[in-house]
């Protein structure tokens, strides 16, 4: 970043913090610096930009903040890879949503056992306590990067058979479509934001305490009754949802 292209105007009314957030954004969007370069240390910014560190800092912190530029303590400060970014409009498998983006996504399987249910899942799912579920989870990827991990259960009584067919199947939707011809039509969604746990650390190559985002969904039939639920924890700094709203 030695020639970098970009200055600051102390002469307007941007504030200087802003004007460093911009000229490292705009580095980034000509691709002088690409997803998993560094930038400077922040004691070579200020000589470059002839400014304190604490704005050099309160400029980057806003990159970090919207994910442009990750912090890896000890190591420094780089770019984050794209943010795959979803908007609600209908309902898809998590295959489909990627197909309608350009990108194929590839499942791995993680797991498959039968469990008994338990007590929320009973009651989202309309089912007794302790009646036999189906879990399945797998890793979701895109060029080899872990996306997301997908946590599907399936009440055993209904869905048995599908434990006879390849799990690592792209679309499990698909999947019981077509050997089941069940197709949920409807579902109700909840997002919410954790930190990571061990097996997502492990699985989705990230940091312990990285956060994530969580989306449940209850897949509903047509006349409104549970079929299954489906857990999604995403890598929040790849991934997001944009809500369009309107009054």
């Amino acid at each position: 970043m030695s020639k970098f292209q970009y200055g600051i105007d102390r002469d307007i009314a941007v504030p200087l913090h802003y004007q460093i957030r911009r000229c490292i954004e705009g580095y980034i969007q000509e691709n002088h610096l690409k997803p998993g370069d560094s930038i400077p240390a922040e004691e070579e910014l200020c000589k470059l930009f002839g400014l304190s560190r604490p704005t050099i800092r309160r400029g980057i912190d806003q990159l970090v903040k919207e994910g442009i530029l990750v912090r890896n303590r000890g190591k420094g400060t780089f770019v984050c890879d794209p943010v795959i970014e979803r908007s609600y409009s209908k309902l898809l498998s998590l295959t489909e949503q990627f197909k309608e983006m350009g990108i194929n996504l590839e499942a791995g399987l993680i797991n498959h056992e039968i469990i008994e249910a338990p007590l929320e899942l009973a009651n989202l799912l309309e089912i007794g306590i302790n009646e036999k579920l189906i879990l399945i989870a797998r890793v979701r990827k895109t060029n080899n990067t872990p996306i997301c991990l997908a946590f599907n259960y399936f009440p055993y009584d209904i869905f048995h058979r599908i434990l006879d067919e390849d799990l690592s199947a792209n679309s499990l939707y698909k999947l019981i479509e077509e050997k089941l011809g069940i197709c949920p039509s409807r579902a109700k969604e909840r997002i919410s934001a954790a930190k990571a746990s061990e097996l997502e650390v492990k699985n989705l190559k990230i940091e312990e305490g990285d956060p994530v985002l969580v989306v449940e969904r209850t897949n509903l039939s047509s006349n409104r009754y549970p079929i299954f639920f489906t857990k999604i924890v995403f890598r929040s700094d790849i991934y997001s949802y944009k809500l369009n709203l309107m009054r």
